[in-house]
């Protein structure tokens, strides 16, 4: 493992790993490719990040939604049992909304 954490690897007991580090190290065509690779990496974490982040945001919103459904609700005079009911969230969660839309 040090041989990866070396600037210069010229170990005997590792010679093709020697040959190849000092490759993508010395030669330009190397440092070009490694450069590539980790742009390329990069870019790919950044999709997935922002596919991520979509992703929670999406949810989120869609949770209040729900949220404001169920305040319109309780603003009707539905009962929690008939909100729970009506939009399938159980009714745990329809007393704690009604319980922040008090507070």
């Amino acid at each position: 493992m040090q041989c990866f954490k070396q600037e210069r690897v010229d170990n005997p007991l590792f010679p093709k790993l020697s040959y190849r580090t000092s490759q993508f190290k010395d030669s330009e065509e190397g440092v070009e490719i490694m450069c590539t690779l980790i742009e390329e990496y990069a870019e790919k974490r950044a999709q997935e990040a922002e596919a991520k982040g979509i992703e929670k945001g999406i949810e989120r919103g869609i949770e209040r939604g729900i949220e404001s459904i169920i305040h319109n609700m309780l603003s009707s005079g539905l009962t929690h049992e008939q909100i729970a009911s009506l939009t399938r969230q159980p009714l745990e969660r329809i007393r704690e909304i009604a319980q922040e839309a008090l507070d």
